[in-house]
């Protein structure tokens, strides 16, 4: 019985070893990183279709 609960206990490591590994390696661009430079403090926004757009 030690064995398995030392056996659940390490697969359960291992398991939240990858799982808090997959999840670090989903980031994003950094905030700190802005491109070329040239764009700095503007933001673009897109046209949304009048199908998509909230009836009022």
């Amino acid at each position: 019985m030690k064995n398995s609960t030392r056996a659940l206990q390490l697969s359960g490591a291992i398991v939240a070893s990858f799982a808090l590994l997959g999840l670090t390696a989903c980031g994003g661009q950094s905030l700190s990183d802005t491109g070329s430079g040239d764009a700095a403090g503007e933001v673009e926004f897109m046209a949304v279709p009048d199908e998509e757009r909230p009836k009022m």
